[in-house]
C-alpha cells in the first residue's frame, strides 16, 4: 500500500510541477502551440469559406436584379442593344447601360431635349457617335434594375419618349 501511494504522490508532484505541453511532449501529442496554430488556421478557412459564400449569394441577388430590370424593361416596351446603326461611340462610356431618349444630327435640337429633361429633375448627357449624331441619354449605370426604375419613374413624368431605348457598352 506505501508503494502504491508513493507512486501517488510521486505522479500527484510530476503533474503539478510539469507542464501539460511536457505530458504531451512524452505522449506524442501535439503541443499547445500546435493546436493554436491549426486553430487558427481552421478559423481563416471558415472566414475564406463564408467570404466566399458571401460573394456567391451577392452575385446571385445581383443575377436577379439584372433578370428583374429585363423584365421590366421588356414590359415598358424597351429594347436593349449593343449595336448602333452609326457605330460605337467616340467616347468611352462609364456605365453598361445607357438610357436614350433621342438621337440627333442637329446639336441644337439635341440641346433642346436635354433642357427639357433636365427641367423635369434629371441630369442628361450625350454620346457622340462617329458621323456627327449625338444621342441625349437620360441616366446611365451598371445596374439594370436602376435603369428599369428610372425608366419607370421618367415615363410617368414624360421625360422618357415611348421609343426610347437601351444602349449597352460592347464589353
Amino acid at each position: 500500500m506505501k508503494k502504491i501511494t508513493g507512486y501517488f504522490v510521486f505522479l500527484s508532484m510530476m503533474l503539478l510541477l510539469c507542464s501539460c505541453d511536457f505530458m504531451r511532449k512524452v505522449a506524442g501529442r501535439p503541443l499547445s502551440a500546435d493546436i493554436s496554430a491549426k486553430a487558427a488556421l481552421l478559423e481563416k478557412r471558415d472566414r475564406e469559406i463564408k467570404d466566399s459564400l458571401d460573394k456567391v449569394a451577392a452575385y446571385k441577388q445581383w443575377k436577379r436584379d439584372q433578370r428583374e430590370g429585363a423584365d421590366a424593361l421588356e414590359q415598358m416596351g424597351c429594347k436593349i442593344s449593343e449595336v448602333f446603326s452609326f457605330g460605337q461611340p467616340e467616347e468611352e462610356l462609364q456605365n453598361v447601360y445607357s438610357v436614350i431618349i433621342g438621337v440627333y444630327r442637329n446639336v441644337a435640337v439635341a440641346n433642346s431635349q436635354m433642357a427639357d429633361v433636365k427641367a423635369k429633375g434629371y441630369d442628361p448627357y450625350m454620346i457622340h457617335f462617329k458621323g456627327g449624331v449625338q444621342a441625349v441619354v437620360l441616366y446611365s449605370s451598371d445596374d439594370l434594375k436602376a435603369v428599369a426604375e428610372t425608366v419607370s419613374s421618367a415615363k410617368g413624368i414624360d421625360a422618357c419618349p415611348k421609343d426610347a431605348w437601351i444602349y449597352r457598352r460592347a464589353e
